[in-house]
């Protein structure tokens, strides 16, 4: 039987070590303003460590079409990952057009999100 928690150190000790820290601004809704109708997203910065890679475009990924801008990731699963995200890698901040990676039995051992710029 595999460890998980012990697969996860690995991978993150792994990534971290040659990978790059990254950014990854994360968005919250905050309160909702009653008079205006709207609300005011919040975002948090946070250092992260992934590894970078080209996607060949006009190919798919996970169902998408690939872009020119686009890249995978392959980032520690320190914490959350939501496609309403944005990671930043060598000063270009990208979107998350979907999120993938490896969880099995319920823990996460790394995050491969589809970047878009």
């Amino acid at each position: 039987m595999v460890d998980m928690v012990k697969a996860k150190a690995t991978a993150t000790s792994k990534i971290a070590a040659e990978g790059q820290a990254v950014t990854l601004i994360s968005f919250t809704e905050g309160a909702y303003d009653v008079a205006t109708g709207t609300s005011t997203p919040t975002q948090t910065e946070t250092t992260r460590y992934g590894l970078l890679f080209d996607l060949a475009e006009g190919e798919s990924y996970r169902g998408n079409l690939i872009e020119q801008s686009d890249r995978r990731l392959l980032m520690d699963a320190e914490g959350t990952l939501s496609p309403k995200d944005h990671i930043i890698v060598d000063g270009t901040e990208y979107k998350i057009v979907s999120v993938g990676g490896l969880n099995p039995s319920g823990t996460q051992i790394f995050y491969e999100p589809h970047l878009r710029v």
